[in-house]
């Protein structure tokens, strides 16, 4: 989770390589599989979708502002047009769905 410039992540710093260690090899069974291009667009890369919500945040003059448009309305709009909190999300999707592992590309197990 990203707040302001700020990454969050609720494990140890040991699970968090392990996370950017499986990131990579499965951005290489996608590149191996359908290319470089294709693995950049939609293998995991939460280094990447992170980095997005942080200029997302910057964008709004105050954090409340961006809070209540990301969970009060981008969220909610999200959960009644499609049942998942992030399909619909405009921030989220701006981030990249596949980077943010929230959508998975069909060639990783």
């Amino acid at each position: 989770m990203t707040v302001g410039d700020v990454h969050f992540y609720p494990f140890s710093k040991d699970k968090f390589n392990e996370l950017l260690d499986a990131e990579m090899s499965a951005r290489a069974l996608i590149s191996g599989l359908h290319g470089a291009t294709e693995a950049r667009e939609q293998g995991p890369e939460i280094e990447q979708h992170e980095a997005i919500h942080s200029r997302q945040w910057a964008r709004y003059p105050k954090a409340e502002f961006f809070v209540a448009k990301y969970l009060g309305y981008e969220t909610l709009r999200s959960l009644w047009k499609t049942g998942d909190p992030s399909d619909g999300n405009s921030f989220e999707m701006d981030a990249n769905l596949y980077w943010g592992g929230y959508e998975r590309h069909p060639a990783l197990p």
